[in-house]
């Protein structure tokens, strides 16, 4: 029987070298199914085959005996602020606080957030600060180009817009990396649809960040969720 193995394509970066958090933990969690939270144990290999084991009731991603990646179905407990308005969402995404990001962004080729991805290319995820409240967020229209055959984004895609929203509310001076994202899909996401992605601080723990995301549609319905650890890189 063949070994069962997954590659993260090169197209799917986070730093230029290494898999983007979010699709790698998607991955993981296509295997699992469900409501699942993952560990990134390390930068994730690109375009090399990374061999899939058991591991107690989940499973691991590894590059030899080296785990990059494990994961196993859990619940997911949240407590999810109301969502903003398009309008809000919209004025959020033109703030200074997220159009100056675009200079100094430490990862600008990154396939969910980098301002150097084109259209089409990359997912373009630029969140801002909401007025008046403790909440970043952004609009957005599901782009054509990221969908599967049933019509939908996979869930390696559903996960990496589940990812770098999240990172904005807790970060700091110092580049933050996706250290475990556990994640949950309520509904499939389809190109043309308009939604809105939320995300908010939780806690802060040394060089540890903790945030949640959210992704509403039209009627205010959660589509996804998710809580993010953060690990701000050392100097």
């Amino acid at each position: 029987m063949a070994t069962a193995t997954v590659t993260i394509p090169a197209r799917f970066n986070g730093p230029p070298a290494s898999g983007n958090g979010g699709y790698t933990c998607g991955a993981v969690a296509r295997l699992l199914g469900g409501t699942s939270t993952v560990r990134l144990h390390r930068p994730p290999p690109l375009d090399r085959p990374l061999t899939v084991r058991p591991d107690g009731e989940g499973v691991v991603l590894c590059e030899g005996d080296t785990i990059v990646a494990g994961g196993r179905r859990t619940r997911l407990r949240l407590d999810i602020p109301a969502p903003p308005t398009w309008a809000e969402a919209e004025a959020a995404a033109a703030a200074p606080a997220a159009t100056s990001f675009h200079d100094r962004h430490p990862f600008p080729t990154c396939f969910t957030c980098g301002p150097a991805r084109a259209a089409g290319d990359g997912l373009r995820l630029f969140p801002g600060p909401v007025a008046g409240r403790d909440v970043w967020a952004l609009p957005w229209t599901v782009p054509d180009g990221f969908a599967d055959a049933r019509g939908v984004l996979p869930v390696e895609v559903v996960w990496a817009v589940l990812d770098c929203p999240s990172s904005l509310p807790v970060m700091g001076q110092s580049p933050i990396v996706l250290g475990t994202l556990t994640a949950s899909r309520i509904a499939e996401m389809r190109p043309g649809e308009r939604l809105r992605i939320c995300s908010w601080p939780i806690a802060r723990d040394g060089r540890k960040r903790t945030s949640g995301v959210a992704v509403f549609d039209a009627a205010d319905d959660l589509v996804a969720a998710a809580e993010a650890v953060w690990i701000e890189l050392r100097s």
